[in-house]
């Protein structure tokens, strides 16, 4: 336990670091070659793993490299409110250099660690909710890479896709899209000498329907800032009464 909040604590120390970059380029020069030479290393989560012998570790490393390197985008001012966003509230349960560390090993592409990021930056802002941002990180956890990749696709409140594709099961599984009857369409699909027979063809009265999560995720993640403050600035005129 001990060993896992001093890690926790050194991964914060290196999100609010002046010297980021620095971090970054360290972290990105770092080889599996590199094991057992005397190196030195700036980043301070990287001391705090001693065991960097491990080729989860070396994978750990390299998703933490991608993971400050979007955030290198921010100031220190910025990542460091994010931090304390995260240590204040009582929800999330540890500090927030665990949190991260736990969510980057549960990614399995390094890309989606990328994507956590900008959940992240988006999340300092204010332009995601605490429950946007948990239920984000979730879903970039949850699904598929292809998927995730493909996730600018159901933008505008609208989503075009053959219901038997690979995005469209994974999105409709994570909450991103989802299917309501239309009512008028359904009757035209009833035989008028039976009604509880159906057309072959009910499908077409099966609508689907991005959800608010499928905006923001699909938002969040290909950095569409306009729609990010929008959506922002009609929830901040719903809570004070306009």
């Amino acid at each position: 336990m001990k060993e896992l909040e001093q890690t926790g604590s050194a991964m914060e120390s290196d999100i609010v670091s002046e010297n980021l970059k620095d971090i970054i380029a360290d972290l990105s020069d770092f080889t599996i070659q590199h094991i057992g030479q005397n190196i030195p290393i700036v980043s301070l989560v990287f001391k705090a793993l001693k065991s960097v012998n491990a080729y989860r570790d070396l994978i750990l490393m390299d998703k933490v490299r991608a993971f400050l390197g979007e955030l290198n985008s921010m100031s220190k001012k910025e990542r460091k409110r994010f931090v304390d966003k995260i240590n204040d509230d009582p929800i999330y349960g540890q500090k927030a250099g665990t949190f991260i560390l736990t969510a980057l090993d549960r990614h399995d592409f390094k890309k989606k660690s990328i994507y956590l990021a900008k959940a992240c930056k988006y999340y300092e802002k204010e332009y995601l909710t605490k429950h946007d941002f948990t239920r984000i990180k979730t879903v970039i956890e949850r699904m598929d890479l292809a998927s995730l990749d493909n996730i600018a696709s159901i933008e505008w409140g609208h989503y075009n896709s053959n219901r038997h594709d690979d995005d469209y099961s994974s999105f409709i599984a994570n909450g991103l899209i989802k299917e309501e009857l239309d009512i008028k369409e359904l009757g035209n699909q009833i035989f008028p000498s039976d009604p509880y027979r159906y057309h072959p063809s009910l499908a077409k009265a099966l609508k689907i329907q991005v959800t608010s999560l499928g905006e923001l995720v699909s938002y969040v993640l290909s950095d569409q800032v306009e729609q990010l403050q929008f959506k922002y600035e009609m929830r901040t005129q719903d809570q004070i009464g306009f």
